[in-house]
């Protein structure tokens, strides 16, 4: 059973699919009204030690949001109660990818065997964490 059963974009933006939970959604590129709301989780990233509360936090706000261009009641609690920490870090980096941040940085610490998914795709853990826009380059400390 599907959990989110709020609107849907139709037709839904292209984006790539990402997993959460057994349910699946498709992230598409953000527009300036997330990439604002962003904004402070976006630092957040880079401000906290990865895999911490204050990182999690951060990070199922940036899914969250960027999934509202497709799903525009998606929320914070709804990432967080139903998503797995893998599947976070691939949501991660499919914003990424979509959003076209040419360098990601600052997720050597993100263990690889976290960033698999049970479906077996992995991600690499250079790509593991939302910078600051398109085009952008930030490193985490």
């Amino acid at each position: 059973m599907e959990f989110y059963s709020g609107r849907k974009r139709e037709p839904l933006e292209d984006g790539e699919t990402i997993t959460i939970g057994n349910s699946q959604f498709v992230v598409a590129p953000c527009r300036v009204r997330q990439w604002k709301k962003l904004s402070n989780s976006r630092k957040a990233l880079t401000e906290h030690e990865v895999m911490t509360e204050p990182w999690y936090d951060a990070a199922t706000s940036i899914v969250a949001v960027a999934l509202q261009v497709n799903y525009p009641e998606m929320t914070g609690a709804l990432v967080e109660d139903n998503m797995l920490p893998s599947q976070l870090v691939a949501a991660l980096t499919a914003i990424t990818r979509v959003n076209e941040v040419k360098e990601v940085a600052g997720a050597e610490h993100v263990d690889p065997q976290q960033s698999q998914s049970k479906t077996g795709t992995s991600s690499s853990p250079e790509s593991a964490v939302l910078l600051d826009g398109p085009g952008s380059t930030l490193k985490m400390n």
